[in-house]
């Protein structure tokens, strides 16, 4: 995934594989754009790019400053991954609203794993796919995808 928009992917086969077939794939993981300092950090980079980054601890020829710098970057970047490791934000949540069309169905991209969502009265619900929600009540087909705090509905 790539932070700056729902519909940013790092291109791979299983990727292309969804285009090939015009489906629309997104996920909800996605920096706020009036947040300047992130938005610096992570509106170029994929999630692949940023672990790198991240990682990287060869600063080359760079002076003192430039590498606090550097290390204040990651630390910032660091708190956001820790802060939204359910990989969804409210950005992207509000993002996808956006973009779907309505009776639309498309794959959503969450915590590594692909499932289908349809949007439907302006609401985006996503398929259960989840075998303990199913094995505790089996009428459940769809939850809702409207908030970040676990308040969605079951229907």
């Amino acid at each position: 995934i790539a932070f700056a928009g729902v519909n940013r992917f790092e291109f791979t086969p299983q990727v292309g594989m969804f285009d090939s077939y015009n489906i629309r794939l997104y996920h909800g993981w996605v920096v706020d754009p009036q947040n300047s300092i992130l938005w610096k950090y992570l509106s170029t980079k994929s999630y692949n790019e940023v672990i790198d980054w991240i990682c990287n601890d060869d600063y080359g020829q760079d002076d003192d400053e430039a590498i606090a710098e550097i290390e204040n970057g990651k630390s910032i970047v660091g708190t956001f991954l820790e802060e939204t490791k359910q990989q969804l934000t409210i950005n992207g949540i509000a993002e996808i609203h956006e973009r779907m069309k309505e009776h639309e169905f498309a794959i959503f991209f969450h915590n590594n794993h692909f499932s289908t969502i349809f949007k439907h009265n302006s609401r985006v619900y996503n398929l259960v796919t989840d075998e303990g929600i199913v094995s505790a009540d089996p009428r459940i087909v769809w939850t809702t995808l409207e908030s970040l705090n676990g308040d969605e509905q079951f229907l």
